[in-house]
């Protein structure tokens, strides 16, 4: 199943994130438990554009860039830090 998708333009054609039929229905006999948890990475993306590319070092302005991490979430423990 589709879950999101990280699209430039806004359209069909970008980044998607799906999550399989067994993670689906892992998630749906949970209901009747108390607590049912999801993922949570704890990240923010920006576009990368022209003039971000250029100063990058990169050789087109197409993908996504790490915008920022927020505190205390799973990336920042494992490290991760946004681009500067």
């Amino acid at each position: 199943m589709n879950t999101a998708i990280f699209s430039p333009s806004g359209g069909s054609v970008g980044i998607g994130f799906a999550i399989s039929s067994d993670m689906i229905r892992t998630v749906r006999t949970s209901w009747s438990r108390p607590a049912c948890h999801r993922g949570y990475v704890g990240v923010g993306t920006q576009a990368v554009t022209g003039p971000m590319a250029k100063a990058l070092h990169l050789p087109e302005s197409s993908g996504a860039l790490l915008a920022s991490v927020e505190n205390n979430s799973p990336a920042r423990k494992q490290g991760s830090n946004p681009a500067m």
